[in-house]
């Protein structure tokens, strides 16, 4: 009676594991057949450029998003020089005066530019940044992800690019 208990529990034991190997076959199957979570929005980057930093390591990012799909939010963003990087906006009280937002709101179908008057990006604490050279900006954003872009490093003060100018 005991190698009968014994030969059961080894066919029940077969059969769970030939049940798991068919759900796992079946989910890696079905798993190229789901719709991409990213469907509909549709980011570039355009003439992004970041103000060589400042003597205090301060400096200043700005790009142009072009979205072709629908809305987004960004809410965060990295350069390849490292350091800290702030969404920044008017304060409510006063346009003139900058604060460090959550988000930046991307309407569907829009373009927002980042300029200095407005939305845009101040880096702390980076690497070192050169006037006339690339660095790679990465926007994050809450329902596209990740967008890369290579962005020129200017100083204005020297007769480089500003944003102005662009």
């Amino acid at each position: 009676m005991f190698a009968a208990v014994r030969g059961r529990n080894r066919t029940r034991a077969g059969a769970q594991a030939l049940a798991a190997a068919a759900l796992l076959a079946g989910g890696i199957a079905l798993s190229g057949c789901a719709a991409p979570a990213q469907a509909g929005v549709q980011i570039d980057l355009v003439s992004p450029q970041v103000i060589v930093p400042d003597s205090a390591g301060t400096a200043a990012a700005y790009v142009t998003i072009q979205n072709n799909g629908g809305a987004d939010k960004l809410i965060g963003a990295r350069l390849s020089t490292g350091g800290i990087v702030a969404l920044r906006g008017p304060s409510r009280a006063n346009a003139a005066i900058m604060r460090t937002v959550k988000f930046i709101a991307i309407p569907a179908q829009s373009t927002v530019r980042l300029n200095p008057n407005s939305f845009h990006l101040l880096v702390t604490d980076s690497g070192p940044m050169k006037a006339g050279h690339e660095i790679m900006i990465t926007l994050i954003f809450a329902k596209a992800g990740k967008v890369s872009a290579l962005a020129m490093v200017t100083n204005p003060q020297t007769g480089g690019s500003s944003y102005f100018l662009n």
